[in-house]
């Protein structure tokens, strides 16, 4: 990156102290969007924002500009956050995200699946949406659990993978 992109870049991202959340949050998808795949790391200190919508939008920037499998847990995590919120519209940009992110959000959702307790159904249909071998068999699991809104989500969801794979 020209030090130039590199200098309009860091000001974009300093002007955002000055924006509201909503604003803040539309200006981190654009920077993941217009720098896919190029390392972003002024991206690094809107993952720690106090407003949820913030650190979801910075962390599906920060997958989209840098990918890092290093920092999967952490940005899968922010995520996971928002996708258990009561906010319907924070857990429907965090669900989204963790779409976008496909296989590699997998290993996590499931170990947050595992762990937290929380919001199973939605992680589950998260889990139909990306799909693969990882998902598809922990959905059979899921389909057989003793929690009936879990295995119900779980059936859905794979007959859905199943209609797909038919239509493909």
């Amino acid at each position: 990156m020209s030090s130039k992109t590199h200098e309009d870049l860091r000001l974009r991202l300093a002007a955002l102290d000055s924006m509201t959340e909503s604003q803040r949050a539309a200006v981190l998808i654009e920077v993941g969007w217009e720098r896919l795949g190029q390392p972003t790391p002024g991206l690094l200190p809107f993952l720690e924002d106090p407003a949820l919508l913030v650190r979801i939008s910075a962390a599906q920037a920060r997958w989209q500009t840098a990918g890092n499998p290093e920092e999967l847990d952490r940005l899968v995590g922010i995520l996971v956050e928002g996708l258990c919120s009561e906010d319907e519209d924070l857990a429907l940009a965090a669900g989204t995200a963790l779409v976008q992110m496909e296989e590699p959000a997998v290993a996590p959702l499931i170990h947050s699946f595992q762990t937290s307790g929380e919001n199973e159904t939605r992680i589950v249909r998260v889990l139909g949406e990306i799909g693969g071998p990882e998902a598809v068999k922990f959905l059979e699991e899921a389909a057989r659990s003793d929690h009936s809104e879990v295995a119900e989500e779980a059936r859905e969801a794979l007959l859905e993978l199943a209609e797909e794979m038919e239509g493909a």
